[in-house]
């Protein structure tokens, strides 16, 4: 339990962690350590005692997501979820529009389809990382292939995502990279 309250601290120093463990001990400050045995309701009452006493703060604010896929469909798909899950979104329909637009804007992260004519994802990987090192980039491709894999870690992509997508590992993993880089 100690690794995972440790792992959870140093994302956040303030999140109140509950600890059930069969001799419950002294804990770090935001940290309670419980019996494995404890009653239901008192689980529950110091459960919630702890939650009203974390400090607040405010949300993270998800922010523009540069979307880049030359597939119209997919795109306003794509486009539709994110701005139903209160995402600010910008389109672009190929990587050469990605680039020129890059030159402009600072988007918080950028959901880019590997494979379209042109400039395809790859290529535009490598442009952003020219201009933006620390943008955070998600891949999106039909074709799960070991070389394109390892070439878009290379260059620093930050997931690389099947579609089709589920909505709700999206959604995780944007609000998990956005979060991660205000962290930074």
């Amino acid at each position: 339990p100690n690794a995972l309250a440790n792992s959870a601290r140093a994302i956040d120093a303030q999140l109140p962690i509950l600890v059930l463990e069969e001799r419950a001990g002294a804990g770090q400050p935001n940290m309670t350590h419980l019996p494995a045995n404890i009653a239901p309701q008192e689980l529950l009452n110091e459960t919630l005692r702890c939650l009203a006493a974390a400090p607040k703060t405010a949300p993270v604010e998800p922010g523009p997501i540069l979307l880049v896929d030359d597939d119209e469909r997919l795109r306003n798909i794509l486009q539709n979820f994110l701005e139903l899950n209160q995402f600010e979104v910008a389109v672009a329909s190929s990587g050469e529009e990605l680039l020129e637009r890059l030159k402009t804007a600072s988007p918080r992260l950028v959901l880019l389809d590997l494979r379209m004519p042109g400039i395809g994802g790859l290529d535009a990987l490598r442009g952003i990382r020219q201009v933006q090192p620390n943008l955070p980039v998600i891949i999106m491709t039909c074709v799960d292939e070991e070389p394109a894999r390892a070439m878009a870690a290379d260059w620093g992509a930050n997931d690389y995502l099947l579609k089709p997508l589920s909505f709700e590992h999206l959604r995780t993993i944007l609000h998990s990279r956005i979060w991660m880089r205000n962290e930074v």
